[in-house]
């Protein structure tokens, strides 16, 4: 049984992009259940507080369980490149063995990059942007796209563009994005 999460940021009382989250677990249930409907996130009767929290769902056609929990931002400073030209998370499923083997091997790095056919992707739990020149950049090919990407990306505040390994070093800043992670909230640097 193949089985997918969600973790929705919860702030002020509200789950934040939940458009985002419910298109991407729509996506989910075309491909992998097209017999059954998608869940309805709006639905989700719970009590939300009004500090910042990670509501977690894992789910599959049958049901939900739903989890939520106080949230901090993680501490990562610097990323370790992986080249994985075979890794897929395309949908994002509960069960991530291949890219936790590659965080095995992150060594003295936070937290790493995974690089396919010499372009980078995504890091083990987030999306990437780069910026150079006034312009935040994102990876046109991630291993998952993200609700807080496609946010941005909507919002024309992040522009995607293949970025190969040797470009790294023009960027002036690198940051991590995910739907707990604003842009600027955790910025890195490549080892």
């Amino acid at each position: 049984m193949c089985r997918f999460i969600e973790s929705i940021c919860v702030s002020e009382g509200q789950m934040k992009n939940l458009d985002s989250h419910q298109r991407r677990l729509n996506r989910t249930f075309a491909a992998f259940f097209p017999g059954y409907k998608p869940h309805n996130l709006s639905k989700i009767d719970l009590y939300l507080p009004d500090d910042l929290h990670k509501l977690r769902i894992i789910y599959d056609e049958h049901g939900m369980e739903i989890e939520i929990e106080p949230y901090s931002l993680p501490t990562i400073r610097t990323l370790r490149l992986m080249e994985a030209d075979d890794v897929v998370y395309d949908f994002k499923y509960l069960q991530r063995e291949p890219l936790n083997q590659l965080y095995d091997q992150k060594g003295s790095a936070d937290d790493i990059v995974i690089v396919k056919d010499g372009l980078l992707t995504d890091s083990w739990f987030a999306n990437l942007a780069l910026f150079n020149a006034g312009t935040w950049y994102t990876p046109k090919a991630p291993l998952l796209r993200g609700t807080k990407r496609e946010k941005l990306l909507r919002e024309k505040v992040l522009t995607a563009v293949d970025i190969p390994v040797e470009s790294v070093q023009d960027f002036s800043r690198a940051c991590l994005i995910n739907a707990m992670i604003d842009l600027g909230e955790i910025e890195v640097n490549f080892l």
